[in-house]
């Protein structure tokens, strides 16, 4: 029978998964949306006798719709889905209140029942994907899509913070490999759906038929997470006793943190109102935590991975329709991101676990040199997977299908591990009191920069052109989040070091 802790990741795992679903339908079906709304940017299509090659070459209305010898029109001037309409609603328009929501969720997250404040945020989103499904006009689809967003945006930070609450360190990775499942699940489920159940055209509705199927089952996990009690202080993993006599690095000086230097009460302090931290005592650790050298490197390194994943996201199923629109491309996007993405993101997950703690004992594992060892090899791993990522994202763009395929199952693989990486390494390194306001605070951040830089592809994209704007805002910020990630090893090492010479 499943464990209290296993049912709840589950819940967390497939509320992710509808909320990835109801955000990244739009790339998948923007095109038919475009098409019954109006936005965006239009272009020459094949008609009755046209072809895509004739077609894409007439660059105006009036050329475009020159009826051919047989009487019939070859072509039709039409939406592309694209745009920078389609940027802004898919870009600008979610991100701007889903990093505000984040920091908002994050803090309150740290003061109320958690499963209970998601339960509301999963309702919330999940009504918002469904009545996007009736939308008429495009600014109905802004407020929608910032709806969706304001809900969806609890989700990294509450999730990751009950899973440091319900697993142990030893096997926060592969928790949080398998919660990120929901996101590389929900993707690709996102493309088959937009696609194929369009196609189908379910109770004659179209892409609308779509959302609002999404949207149902998150209705429903709302209702069993409201009524569920938060696992703090109650289901915590209990730490093995140690028997080195070499204090924790909890214990460096009464009521220090472990690697970022902010001042955090004990235990003791904290059940002692003489000595209990103040509002401005946690905001003044906040700010400490926020802008050390670590941590800015690792903003750094998010922003630029987040912004690769974005613009991948929002673009790869309108770059195969503008480069190779006779291929049927569905199965292999659902292929690639579901066993691709799922599979990178657990055997990411174990391989940092197995290798952060490989022959440390037990009883070293919060010591100094263990959790030293345990966050460093984190990040190595999370580096080095970027980097090598890189080459098959090129692969990607530069090659057709299904060979581009081929490569972007192998850049899943790589790529995907660093979601799960990132936030146990950030949840190992924050104080406990104070992790979900950091990793709402630091997820806004992340979105704010790494969200709004897709935006720039539209622009940049009549300059230089489409595939070549991609292979700078794809492979090229891969390899820019792979070198930030390896340098945050440095000051990580320094301020370590620090506390070891101080004790």
């Amino acid at each position: 029978m499943m464990d209290r802790s296993s049912y709840i990741l589950l819940l967390l795992t497939l509320s992710y998964l509808v909320g990835e679903m109801g955000h990244f339908l739009l790339g998948a079906t923007s095109r038919d949306i475009a098409r019954e709304v109006g936005y965006g940017d239009k272009a020459c299509f094949p008609g009755e006798n046209g072809t895509s090659v004739t077609c894409r070459q007439r660059k105006d209305e009036a050329s475009c719709e020159i009826v051919g010898d047989g009487g019939g029109q070859d072509c039709s001037w039409d939406y592309t889905g694209l745009g920078m309409e389609y940027q802004v609603l898919a870009g600008p328009a979610f991100i701007a209140v889903f990093t505000v929501s984040g920091v908002i969720f994050g803090i309150t997250a740290d003061y109320m029942n958690r499963l209970r404040l998601l339960g509301c945020a999963v309702l919330v989103y999940s009504i918002a994907i469904s009545l996007m499904g009736f939308a008429t006009n495009y600014w109905q689809l802004v407020l929608l899509r910032m709806l969706l967003a304001a809900g969806e945006s609890a989700c990294s930070p509450i999730c990751v913070s009950l899973i440091s609450d319900l697993f142990s360190e030893k096997s926060r990775g592969i928790a949080t490999g398998i919660l990120h499942l929901g996101v590389y699940v929900g993707f690709g489920l996102s493309q088959a759906a937009g696609i194929y159940l369009t196609r189908a055209d379910i109770f004659g509705r179209g892409w609308r038929s779509v959302y609002i199927l999404t949207g149902l089952p998150g209705i429903v996990i709302s209702f069993l997470m409201v009524f569920m009690k938060d696992p703090r202080g109650v289901d915590q993993p209990i730490a093995v006793p140690s028997t080195s006599q070499t204090s924790s690095f909890l214990e460096l000086k009464k009521g220090e943190t472990k690697y970022l230097q902010i001042p955090l009460k004990s235990e003791d302090d904290n059940n002692n109102p003489a000595t209990k931290a103040t509002f401005m005592d946690d905001m003044r650790s906040l700010y400490n935590c926020l802008f050390s050298p670590f941590m800015l490197m690792m903003f750094l390194g998010a922003s630029c991975r987040h912004s690769a994943g974005f613009t991948w996201a929002y673009n790869c199923r309108l770059y195969f329709l503008s480069y190779y629109p006779d291929n049927d491309v569905g199965k292999y996007f659902t292929f690639s991101a579901i066993i691709g993405g799922a599979s990178g993101v657990l055997i990411g997950g174990a391989i940092a676990d197995r290798l952060a703690y490989k022959g440390v004992p037990d009883s070293e594992i919060d010591d100094n040199q263990g959790q030293l060892r345990g966050s460093r090899i984190r990040l190595y791993v999370l580096g080095v997977s970027m980097l090598l990522a890189s080459p098959f994202a090129v692969g990607v763009l530069a090659l057709s299908p299904p060979f581009a395929f081929i490569s972007l199952f192998c850049y899943y693989l790589l790529a995907e591990t660093w979601f799960g990486i990132l936030f146990v390494t950030l949840v190992e390194v924050a104080p406990n009191k104070l992790k979900t306001s950091i990793l709402g605070i630091f997820l806004f951040m992340m979105n704010n920069t790494g969200g709004n830089i897709p935006v720039a592809l539209d622009p940049l994209s009549k300059t230089i052109g489409y595939r070549e704007s991609l292979y700078i805002l794809y492979p090229g910020m891969m390899v820019l989040s792979g070198v930030f990630f390896l340098l945050s090893v440095f000051p990580l090492r320094h301020q370590i070091a620090m506390k070891t010479k101080s004790q």
